[in-house]
C-alpha cells in the first residue's frame, strides 16, 4: 500500500513538474495563442520567470511534505496494528483503554518526536533540512 501510494505521488510530482518546464518553455518561446485564457497571458516576462523558480522551489517543498505524510500515516498504522496486542488485557475494558490512550497519544506525535525515533538513521543535517519545512 505504502509503495503504491509513494510511487502514485512521484508520478504525479514529475508529471507537474514537467508541465511547469514546458510552461517556462512555452513563456520563453512568447507563444501569445497558447497563453491566451491563462494568469500568464499579460504577466510581464521578469515576473514570470521569478514566478516560475519559486513554483518549482515550491513543489520540492510539496512533495517531500506529501511523501512524509505518506510515510506517518504508514508509520502510525503499523504502530496501531502492533498496539491491537492490548486489547488482550484482562479485564477488556481495561485493556481497551490502554489501547484507545496510547493509539491517541501516537496520533499527537510532533514530526520532531517522529524524527528522534530514526535517530540512528537520519543526522542532523537531514532533520535541520526538513523539520521546519514539515512542521508548517
Amino acid at each position: 500500500m505504502i509503495m503504491q501510494e509513494i510511487d502514485s505521488i512521484y508520478t504525479f510530482y514529475l508529471f507537474i513538474k514537467d508541465a511547469i518546464r514546458v510552461t517556462g518553455r512555452i513563456f520563453d518561446r512568447q507563444l501569445p495563442g497558447i497563453q491566451k485564457r491563462t494568469m500568464f497571458e499579460s504577466m510581464p516576462y521578469d515576473e514570470f520567470t521569478k514566478s516560475h523558480a519559486i513554483a518549482l522551489s515550491e513543489l520540492d517543498n510539496l512533495v517531500v511534505l506529501s511523501l512524509f505524510a505518506a510515510f506517518e500515516r504508514s508509520l502510525r498504522n503499523n504502530l496501531s496494528d502492533k498496539l491491537d496486542v492490548l486489547k488482550t488485557i484482562c479485564p477488556k475494558n481495561l485493556g481497551n483503554g490502554i489501547y484507545n490512550l496510547t493509539n491517541a497519544e501516537i496520533e499527537r506525535w510532533r514530526i520532531e518526536e517522529i524524527f528522534s525515533l530514526f535517530d540512528f538513521m537520519v543526522d542532523e543535517p537531514v532533520k535541520s533540512r526538513y523539520v521546519p519545512l514539515l512542521s508548517c
